[in-house]
């Protein structure tokens, strides 16, 4: 999630190192087979932080052969099946992203990406860590900012440890505007009002 962003940590993330990946990979006793990969990349939409969706997907591919896997680059329409696929873990590894709907952790962790459904962990991504989502559950109920703020700390610390996605930027979606507009608020989640605005000749 952006740095801006209440409750927000940051956190130490593994830099690409080929060699250190190629000598995990053979020490995890892989065979080719298990080493293939799909990878799977949005086509016909671009987003503030997917501007290019191809040429993303084609340099993560580059370095993941690098590292010694054989990657086969996928795409599916973004209005065709993409976003129900990738948020209903049918993609094995796919580009994904997120404008919040406001500027919380709770938002970013729990809302949208990691919390669990019904109980269990969150189809797109499968991660089953319950001491998390018993953190994040607490988070929520905390009396005080700071309190919810420690709490959320401690669950990035858990998703840098376990890694279940590999964040790769941050945006802030552009806006513009003449000077003849006046009275208005933008919003980072798209739902602006206009009984504020006026224009000016």
């Amino acid at each position: 999630m952006p740095p801006a962003t209440q409750g927000f940590k940051a956190e130490t993330l593994p830099a690409f190192d080929a060699t250190k990946a190629k000598a995990d990979l053979q020490a995890a006793g892989l065979t080719a087979d298990q080493l293939k990969i799909d990878l799977e990349y949005p086509s016909n939409v671009v987003r503030p932080y997917m501007p290019d969706p191809k040429g993303i997907a084609t340099a993560i591919a580059q370095d993941l052969q690098t590292a010694g896997f054989t990657v086969t680059l996928k795409t599916e329409d973004w209005h065709g099946g993409y976003v129900s696929d990738a948020t209903g873990g049918k993609f094995s590894m796919y580009l994904f992203g997120w404008t919040c709907d406001w500027a919380g952790a709770d938002n970013f962790l729990y809302t949208a990406w990691f919390g669990y459904q019904d109980g269990k962990p969150n189809l797109q991504f499968g991660w089953k860590n319950d001491a998390a989502n018993a953190l994040m559950l607490k988070a929520l109920q905390e009396p005080t900012v700071d309190a919810a703020n420690a709490d959320w700390g401690q669950v990035q610390d858990a998703l840098t440890t376990d890694m279940p996605a590999v964040p790769i930027v941050n945006s802030t979606p552009p806006g513009s505007m003449t000077t003849k507009v006046h009275g208005f608020v933008g919003a980072s989640n798209g739902i602006e009002y206009f009984n504020t605005v006026w224009l000016s000749k």
